[in-house]
């Protein structure tokens, strides 16, 4: 088996842009979308009620939530929900929608950062989760494995993550997104590993990942995948952290 190459242990998530006051207003406003981005955000959805099935989840956890877009998948599901965001301003609104469409007791959202799971990981709202990480979430840490092997820690939890490849499709429409969302100027870096990382103003960071890439950290961090599916855009990966005695799937 091919020893994994490890990750650089850089800083943990520069929260510079991410937590300005309009840092993930940006870079989640529908608005600045290209039309292309869409497919992604289809397949996750699709890939998370298929997964809460298939490995019989109750309930689904979303790190960078904003405005709860698979809050629509756990109802679906029929399994709570908790979103995470460290937006407060993203989060009073999300909280406002659960209590305006009668979710109260299935659904909450929280203000927190995702690596600091005593923040959060309380107010989870079930035993078996499926703990997704949406729309490129992995490619703003600049440690990504630091933030899967503190997920890894979370018992009898499931992991979905959804990220840009590192195609020149790929590369081209994230140009455009990253631009809309006025991060200009931006630099592309293309790494000796095969990712291709855009960095911009008030330290934006947000890297692509081959598909070694995405095996070699999964392996490093100690999971297995489960499952995945890919598109034009990126890929979507289910994956289970290694335990001794492992819940049938």
């Amino acid at each position: 088996m091919r020893r994994p190459e490890p990750f650089e242990a850089e800083a943990a998530h520069d929260t510079n842009f991410y937590g300005a006051e309009d840092g993930s207003a940006m870079v989640m406003r529908v608005a600045n979308f290209p039309n292309e981005v869409f497919s992604l955000l289809q397949l996750e959805a699709l890939v998370a009620f298929n997964a809460i099935q298939r490995y019989r989840r109750d309930a689904l956890v979303e790190l960078g939530c904003f405005d709860g877009r698979t809050l629509e998948v756990s109802r679906s599901a029929s399994v709570r929900y908790l979103g995470v965001d460290l937006d407060p301003e993203a989060i009073s609104n999300l909280q406002a929608r659960i209590v305006a469409e009668g979710l109260e007791g299935r659904a909450n959202a929280v203000a927190a950062n995702a690596l600091d799971l005593q923040q959060w990981r309380h107010q989870v709202p079930g035993e078996r989760l499926l703990i997704h990480l949406p729309f490129n979430f992995l490619g703003g840490f600049r440690d990504p494995a630091e933030l899967l092997r503190q997920l890894g820690s979370v018992p009898n939890a499931l992991l979905l993550v959804s990220v840009f490849n590192t195609s020149e499709y790929s590369t081209y429409i994230r140009q455009r997104y990253y631009a809309a969302c006025g991060v200009e100027p931006l630099t592309i870096t293309h790494g000796a590993r095969g990712g291709v990382t855009f960095t911009g103003r008030r330290h934006f960071f947000s890297q692509g990942f081959t598909a070694d890439m995405l095996s070699d950290l999964f392996e490093e961090c100690g999971m297995e995948l489960l499952w995945q599916m890919t598109n034009r855009l990126g890929t979507c990966v289910v994956a289970m952290p290694h335990r001794p005695k492992e819940e049938p799937r």
